[in-house]
């Protein structure tokens, strides 16, 4: 009986461990392509915003510049922390 509660029980933490890789993996790939996606925002905005309303942006590369610092000073420390407790627990796993 021992022997059979011992199976169980490291079946039932291989199924648990399992579950959370494909969770941390599920949270890095979504929170990545967010990340993406908004630079590619970030990237394209302003100039078509100044194709389509001149007079709303002076500047597109300099406000490119200023909204890419911005997105990167907020956003690469979650990104960061995310992606690398992903590997983290990939590589002790």
């Amino acid at each position: 009986v021992s022997d059979y509660a011992d199976n169980q029980v490291s079946q039932y933490k291989a199924k648990i461990s399992s579950s959370q890789e494909a969770t941390r993996a599920k949270i890095a790939w979504t929170f990545t392509q967010i990340f993406l996606l908004i630079f590619i925002c970030v990237l394209i905005l302003p100039t078509v915003l100044k194709i389509g309303f001149p007079q709303a942006i002076n500047d597109p590369i300099e406000t490119t510049k200023t909204l890419i610092t911005l997105v990167a000073s907020v956003l690469a420390g979650p990104f960061g922390f995310i992606v690398g407790f992903y590997f983290k627990e990939k590589e002790t796993g």
